[in-house]
C-alpha cells in the first residue's frame, strides 16, 4: 500500500445529520468535555501538532477542561501547535498508508526500516531518535507514537484492548480523575463502549 493512500469519511455543512460529530463536540457547551485533554496521558504535550490545542482552557461550558483542535486524520488539521477548529464538513482518514506502516512495524517488531520510521515520528513531536532500542522500547514508543497520529480518529478503544489481550500492556487510564462534578469522579472498568439502553430495555437477558 503506497504511504500517501488515504480513505475518508466526508461530512457536509447541509444538515446536522451531516456534519462532523466533532463540530459540535469541541465548539463549546457541556458536550465539549467528552474530546478535552484533562485527565487524559496527553494534557501535558504540549510540543506535539498531533495534538493541538488552544494556549488556554476554553470552549467550555465550566471552563476547566483543556479541548483539543482538529488533529492529524482531519481535513481542516494544519500542522501548528495552537491547531484550527474543527469544522462541519471536515473529512476524516478513516484508513491509511500511515496506519498500515504502523500494522508493520507492531507485527515485525524492531528493524532497520521500522526504526527510521518510528523516529521520523517522534521527530514531529521534538523526541530524540531511538539508537538500538530494544524490542520492548521499540513497541512502547511505537505505541505512543500511533496514539498521536490517530488522534480522535476512531483507534483507541481498539489498540488498548489488543494491547492488554495481545502483549499485557494495560494502557486503560484508572483511578480518580479532574472533574467538576461531584464524587467519585473516577474511571470505571470498562473496556468496551456503554451497552445502549434501548437495547437493554429490549433484550431482559442481555446483562450491562
Amino acid at each position: 500500500m503506497p504511504t500517501t493512500f488515504a480513505f475518508k469519511v466526508y461530512h457536509s455543512a447541509n444538515s446536522t445529520r451531516e456534519n462532523n460529530p466533532f463540530f459540535s463536540a469541541a465548539s463549546g457547551g457541556a458536550n465539549a468535555a467528552w474530546v478535552g485533554l484533562t485527565s487524559t496521558p496527553y494534557e501535558t504535550v504540549t510540543n506535539d501538532p498531533r495534538i493541538p490545542r488552544p494556549a488556554t482552557t476554553e470552549r467550555t461550558q465550566q471552563g476547566l477542561t483543556f479541548v483539543p483542535n482538529a488533529p492529524l486524520a482531519y481535513s481542516t488539521y494544519n500542522g501548528t501547535l495552537a491547531g484550527a477548529d474543527f469544522s462541519r464538513d471536515a473529512s476524516v482518514t478513516f484508513a491509511s498508508g500511515l496506519e498500515a506502516q504502523y500494522i508493520i512495524a507492531e507485527a515485525q517488531g524492531v528493524n532497520a526500516t521500522n526504526l527510521t520510521f518510528l523516529n521520523a515520528r517522534r521527530a514531529i513531536g521534538g523526541d530524540v531518535p531511538l539508537v538500538s532500542p530494544t524490542d520492548a522500547a521499540f513497541k512502547a514508543a511505537l505505541r505512543e507514537q500511533r496514539a498521536r497520529d490517530l488522534y480522535l480518529a476512531a483507534y483507541r478503544l481498539g489498540d488498548l484492548r489488543r494491547y492488554k489481550k495481545l502483549y499485557n500492556v494495560d494502557l486503560w487510564q484508572h483511578g480518580p480523575y479532574t472533574s467538576p462534578v461531584p464524587a467519585p469522579p473516577t474511571f470505571g472498568d470498562a473496556e468496551c463502549w456503554p451497552i445502549p439502553l434501548a437495547e437493554l430495555n429490549g433484550n431482559p437477558f442481555l446483562k450491562p
